[in-house]
This record gives C-alpha cells, structure tokens and sequence, in this order.
C-alpha cells in the first residue's frame, strides 16, 4: 500500500485499487491490535474494538460502519441498527442460524 498525495493505491494479487479512505481490520478476537496508521486520523473518528464497545451513548450522532461480521460485530450492528443508519463491512456473506428451532430457542438445544 502507498499513498500518493490524496488517493490510497493498494496493490494486492488481484490488481491494484485506489481508494480516498481505507479500513484496515484487524484480530479477530479480544485483545485489540490497533494499526499505527490508526492514530494519523482525525479526532472526529472514533474507533472502538468491540470489546471497548458498550453501549449506543459512546457514540456520536450520525451513521456508523461496523467491521466484520463476527459474533460481536453481528450483535454491534444489530443494536446500532435500530438508532441511526448502520454499514456493516465484511469479507463474504453472512449465515446465521435460526434463534427458533422446533419452536424452542437455538439456546435450549445448546444446553439440553
């Protein structure tokens, strides 16, 4: 990845992009690795990791984009959504399971 004057280039095995924002995303799990390059935006971003997430007040009015699509990123963005306009960026396509299964929650079975 370089940056040349606004534009981001990124090169990867599939060609090059140039992007005016990136996101870059990473550990998938509760100790947060946050990128040097995180601390050079602006103030008027807030990045939390989800385990530093705790409720809708943290943040400011506006929309917001959740990144990844995990557990908690799925369980952030389901509460987000109900408040203000929410993205949700993953790498594939999401599968849940069903919260009902043989009219009884996914739950029941889990600990039956």
């Amino acid at each position: 990845m370089t940056k040349q004057g606004d534009p981001f280039i990124i090169h990867t095995n599939l060609g090059q992009y140039v992007a005016k924002n990136i996101i870059i995303a990473t550990d998938p799990f509760q100790i947060p690795h946050i990128p040097v390059i995180a601390k050079e935006l602006s103030n008027n971003v807030i990045q939390l990791h989800s385990s530093q997430y705790k409720n809708t007040r943290q943040l400011v009015d506006g929309n917001v984009l959740v990144v990844g699509g995990g557990n908690s990123g799925a369980q952030i963005a389901t509460e987000l959504s109900g408040e203000r306009e929410t993205y949700i960026a993953v790498s594939k396509k999401l599968n849940y399971f069903p919260l009902l299964l043989c009219q009884r929650s996914i739950f029941w079975w889990l600990i039956n």
